[in-house]
């Protein structure tokens, strides 16, 4: 890995305040960065980087700001780039890094750009499409092309999932190439392992080709296909988690899978639920393609002890903090975690221009307290769908997102209504915060989970009022930042990039 130190979030939020002086590019440079509510950039995380919306002109481009360093990065990304451009496969977007993108803080760090994707993550249409059997058992169709055309060209991508899947006009577009494997990387090692929701229990730096994709690949089908037989499924079992129906114990323990066993009964997928509980439990080097799998090949067993080692090693990548819990949730700025914890108040509001807003206090506003805030699409949803959001205080919920930092007011921005979770009770609070067993602090969250429990009782909800409508700046102010540094233009050419390269 990069010994690097490479610029926190706060450091590119400030920088790309001033677009102008934060890229190498002239091109980029005039571009107007997507604000937030409060009116600072707004930022969508992958695993590495940090992606921004910028509008030039008439055209839309993704900036993606790495925050996390890999050594051979820029070799990788030519050779990924290269691909891309040499395939021209539909579902991929032609993509260009720039080692001398950004500078931040008098520093300049490598960028990659791209097309923006005007599109939804697979996750939100689904839940889109649930009433629809139809459009799911053709996004579904579609998707499996996807993996056989990928599988043809010895493709893969390495962190299939459904957020880094988007269907735009019904079709399907893969972002998010950090950990791509082409033929021209053969020998090298992953840079990344996915999102373990989605990947076999034997997943590790040293897989690195082009079959890396199939146990994600399967478990994605097989997820779209049985909500295409069974939508109940999303309800029972699309609970605070990073998954798509599945989570990582389904993989580890196959045979305990409440989910598994609800999957034999369901006329979609009932035919593959054997094989698929014997490929968790066998070599990762065994997984067949998902057009293999359809076809009904079969997979030769492995050693337990050798899976149980494997088991041992594995990492729950996604954090899951207590929402009280402001120092750990401090240490997050910038990443992806899952929050659990008691809405206590609801605003509605609006910004100084007119932008309506919900805000979900975990504590008293006045005081320092965790945030989620409910704007755009995500209230376009709300509004849609009638759902009464008031009717959430003192309701246990989980949140998936990226913490960002407002006046000591630490906040997850929803980006979809999927990325919230209504749990059915604080026992299930409970069970989701100690899943994050990897955590040194995750025993002291479950005590004060307990003590708050013992003190206000656990069924007890805070009685439902009218939620006061307050103005956006009684809360939050905005701050003035620092200029950056200008820069030097050095940017790679391509006949589809000429205008970022001027």
């Amino acid at each position: 890995m990069s010994t690097q130190k490479y610029p926190s979030f706060a450091d590119y939020q400030s920088a790309l305040q001033h677009p102008e002086m934060a890229f190498s590019s002239n091109f980029l440079k005039l571009g107007s960065v997507e604000s937030d509510l409060w009116g600072f950039p707004r930022v969508r995380s992958g695993g590495f980087a940090l992606t921004y919306k910028v509008d030039i002109n008439e055209m839309t481009w993704a900036a993606r700001c790495f925050h996390r360093g890999v050594r051979d990065r820029a070799i990788r990304y030519a050779q990924i780039c290269q691909a891309i451009e040499k395939y021209q496969l539909p579902f991929f977007v032609p993509t260009r890094y720039i080692q001398h993108g950004i500078t931040v803080h008098g520093k300049q760090f490598p960028i990659s750009v791209l097309e923006w994707v005007e599109g939804e993550s697979l996750e939100s249409y689904i839940f889109h499409h649930l009433e629809s059997q139809k459009d799911l058992i053709t996004i579904g169709q579609k998707f499996r092309q996807v993996c056989r055309l990928m599988e043809e060209k010895e493709l893969a991508h390495g962190d299939l999932s459904h957020r880094n899947i988007l269907v735009k006009s019904d079709e399907i577009v893969l972002i998010d190439y950090d950990g791509m494997f082409v033929p021209a990387l053969t020998g090298r090692k992953s840079s990344e392992l996915g999102n373990t929701h989605f990947q076999h229990p034997e997943r590790s730096n040293s897989f690195f080709n082009c079959r890396m994709d199939r146990f994600s690949s399967i478990v994605i089908y097989l997820a779209i296909m049985a909500l295409a037989s069974d939508p109940a499924l999303w309800n029972r079992f699309q609970s605070g988690g990073e998954g798509l129906l599945f989570q990582k114990s389904d993989f580890l323990d196959p045979g305990k899978s409440r989910l598994l066993l609800a999957l034999e009964n369901n006329p979609g997928v009932s035919r593959y639920i054997s094989q698929f509980r014997q490929i968790c439990t066998s070599s990762i080097e065994s997984v067949p393609s998902l057009e293999e799998l359809i076809e009904g090949t079969s997979v030769k067993p492995v050693k337990i002890s050798s899976l149980f080692d494997s088991r041992k090693k594995q990492k729950v990548e996604i954090p899951v903090i207590f929402a009280e819990s402001l120092d750990e949730i401090y240490k997050k700025e910038g990443e992806i975690v899952t929050v659990v914890g008691r809405i206590i108040e609801i605003f509605h509001g609006h910004t100084i221009n007119g932008e309506d807003h919900i805000f979900l206090n975990f504590g008293d506003w006045q005081e320092d307290c965790f945030t989620v805030v409910l704007w755009g699409s995500v209230l376009d949803d709300i509004n849609r769908m009638d759902i009464s959001v008031d009717s959430w205080i003192g309701r246990w919920v989980s949140i998936n997102g990226l913490i960002s930092v407002r006046k000591r007011r630490p906040q997850i921005q929803a980006e979809a209504l999927t990325d919230i979770t209504i749990l059915p009770s604080q026992e299930n609070a409970n069970l989701l915060l100690n899943s994050y067993t990897n955590s040194k602090w995750s025993q002291i969250e479950k005590k004060k989970v307990e003590k708050e429990s013992a003190e206000k009782g656990s069924n007890q909800v805070i009685q439902n009022h009218e939620a006061p409508k307050i103005n956006l700046i009684d809360m939050f102010h905005y701050s003035e930042q620092k200029n950056v540094d200008s820069l030097l233009n050095q940017l790679y050419s391509s006949n589809r990039f000429n205008n970022i390269n001027k």
